[in-house]
This record gives structure tokens, sequence and C-alpha cells, in this order.
């Protein structure tokens, strides 16, 4: 899932702060010390950051096709798949 620009509840941005969160949970940062560097105060924007679920790994090993299931147009942006 792609965080959203702003919070749901106060309309701060917050998609700006995202990657630094990241890099300070992989640095093993504890959660109150990220919070006070990145500045973020409010308990819904505490949320929107700490339960941003990346999905884009598991998305994209759908992303293949079966072996069982071919292409048969090359239309633009519209993709057609029949089961063999």
């Amino acid at each position: 899932m792609i965080i959203p620009v702003r919070c749901f509840t106060c309309g701060k941005v917050i998609a700006n702060k995202l990657n630094k969160y990241d890099e300070l949970v992989a640095a093993k940062m504890p959660v109150e010390d990220i919070f006070k560097e990145l500045a973020v105060q409010r308990i819904c924007c505490k949320r929107m950051l700490t339960t941003n679920v990346n999905a884009c790994d598991k998305v994209a090993q759908y992303t293949t096709l079966p072996a069982k299931v071919e292409r048969t147009t090359s239309i633009d942006r519209c993709r057609i798949y029949k089961a063999i």
C-alpha cells in the first residue's frame, strides 16, 4: 500500500516522513525517539506511520502468469488472458 499524502484525521502531510521513518526503524531506534526526530506529535499521524504496510513485494509475486494461461491480445493498456 502506498501511504496517503495526508493524515486521514488531521490533514497533516506525512508521506514525506515515511522513508526517514523506515530508515530509523531499521536502525532499531526507539519509537519515541523516532517520532521526536520526525516532529510527529499527534496520535493520528503516528497511527498512519506505524500501521502502514508495504504490500508491493507481496503483490509483485503475482505479476507472472501461471503456466496454463497465455496472453491472447496486445491491445494497449488492456490485457486479455485465456486459460488453456
